[in-house]
């Protein structure tokens, strides 16, 4: 059974059971899977079952349809995807109930043994405060996503009485660093670029959210 999972913020919204009846994703009532946010178009995307496959089409969005960082327009999904429509997250898990095949032993004369669970020497983000009032002032990326706002649990808190809650969000996925585009009237920025959708991020970078500048950078 395929299924996705809506998450903000790391916290799971809610879970929706896929079949075979196109599921579509926006911002308005109508969606089978609403998301109530402006970075989100009324409309954003859909995912239509395609003979064993389940495809996931971007609906000329305004913001952009995201899997696996990659921007998209058509992409087949896989267990384990996920796919990004503004801040919020679907993951996609597909396990059919199939009997497992039998187990082969393949043995090799050189080679390293495998690694599970992800590389441990990925470089780690790091943001440095160039300028204005926040909690502290350099941060360790080590989360999977790392809010930036006013909100009491974020990672990185403003210290200015009027910032928002939620100005931004930073995603790690795979070893990569992305920013996701403003949650609240102040656009974010990158390099003096203004942010729409995501951004994956580089040594070196500066960022600008809510008169805070950062520095982002790759520590090994």
């Amino acid at each position: 059974m395929a299924r996705l999972d809506l998450k903000l913020e790391n916290v799971v919204l809610r879970e929706y059971e896929i079949s075979g009846a196109p599921v579509t994703i926006g911002r308005l009532p109508d969606n089978t899977i609403q998301v109530d946010t402006l970075s989100v178009s009324g409309h954003h995307a859909r995912i239509v079952a395609e003979g064993n496959s389940f495809v996931l089409y971007d609906e000329d969005s305004t913001n952009g349809t995201y899997v696996n960082g990659q921007k998209v327009s058509r992409a087949a999904l896989v267990n384990g995807d996920t796919i990004h429509v503004g801040r919020h997250i679907l993951s996609f898990s597909d396990t059919p109930q199939t009997a497992a095949p039998p187990l082969e032993v393949v043995t090799s004369e050189a080679g390293p043994p495998p690694v599970f669970g992800g590389s441990s020497n990925k470089p780690l983000g790091t943001l440095m405060v160039l300028s204005g009032k926040t909690d502290k002032q350099e941060y360790k990326l080590t989360s999977d996503e790392t809010v930036i706002g006013r909100n009491e649990n974020a990672q990185v808190r403003l210290l200015r009485w009027f910032a928002p809650k939620i100005a931004t969000i930073i995603y790690r996925r795979d070893g990569k660093y992305f920013i996701a585009e403003s949650a609240s009237p102040e656009l974010v920025r990158v390099n003096s670029e203004v942010v729409f959708g995501e951004r994956e991020l580089a040594a070196g970078d500066t960022i600008l959210v809510d008169e805070i500048s950062l520095a982002f950078n790759l520590q090994s």
